[in-house]
């Protein structure tokens, strides 16, 4: 009998992550879900953290799963695609997208309220806030097309036309569901019918109550646009496929 498909949520930072994961424990017995968070998405061998990176925690994330294969129905990780290679059962992802600017200035709000903690922060602040130096020196590889990268498994710093080809053929070839945030109550639905959930009652968690205008760098909505145009590519051809156009 072929073995069960592995349902993989690519959990994309500040994308309805932390309400997705709630209704995946809702779903799934917790022997058969695998719940991780990877913190920081530089890795130590140079470019993006990614499941072929050479890093600890991704390593140690790889033998949480093979240890637990066989028994395993769903995984929910914030590490690009490509965990297919690593193990022996057919896979099923999915992902929820979200608009590449508010994305990211989401991430800015979410480093800021856990600042005296919070790794993205202190680069922030290494490069004193100025948006275009720490994209530039390619520690905040969160702030630059991460969207791309999570749906094509590329782990470079620089996402081309051809990682938006790589992520949209996954797509299209069905090897990612994709949703999107912005229309988060319908993706949810969809995606929970072609996975076979029957909980898919939520809260929105996770969300910001108040985001300061203050604390964002002058002209930090038009440098993200600028900086994330390879996402923002991604993000409306995916939109458009949904929509049948």
């Amino acid at each position: 009998m072929p073995a069960e498909k592995l349902v993989v949520f690519i959990h994309i930072p500040k994308a309805a992550g932390t309400t997705t994961r709630a209704i995946l424990a809702a779903n799934y017995d917790a022997p058969t879900l695998l719940n991780e968070m990877i913190h920081g998405r530089t890795s130590v061998s140079g470019g993006a953290k990614g499941i072929a990176s050479l890093d600890y925690d991704v390593e140690f994330f790889l033998t949480q799963v093979w240890a637990a294969e066989k028994n395993l129905r769903c995984v929910a990780i914030n590490l690009p695609y490509g965990l297919h290679n690593f193990i022996d059962r057919p896979i099923t992802y999915f992902s929820i997208l979200r608009d590449p600017v508010e994305r990211c200035l989401s991430l800015w709000f979410e480093a800021y309220r856990n600042r005296s903690v919070s790794s993205l922060w202190a680069i922030f602040e290494k490069y004193g806030f100025d948006i275009q130096a720490i994209i530039a020196s390619k520690e905040a590889p969160e702030l630059q097309n991460d969207q791309t990268r999570m749906l094509s498994g590329c782990l470079a710093f620089d996402c081309t036309d051809t990682e938006v080809r790589l992520a949209l053929s996954n797509v299209q070839a069905g090897r990612i569901i994709v949703g999107f945030v912005e229309s988060y109550p319908q993706s949810i639905s969809l995606i929970g019918d072609k996975l076979g959930w029957s909980q898919l009652q939520y809260i929105p968690l996770n969300q910001a109550e108040s985001k300061p205008a203050c604390i964002l760098p002058t002209g930090a909505r038009e440098i993200l646009r600028e900086a994330n145009q390879i996402d923002i590519e991604l993000v409306a051809r995916c939109r458009r496929r949904c929509r049948g156009k």
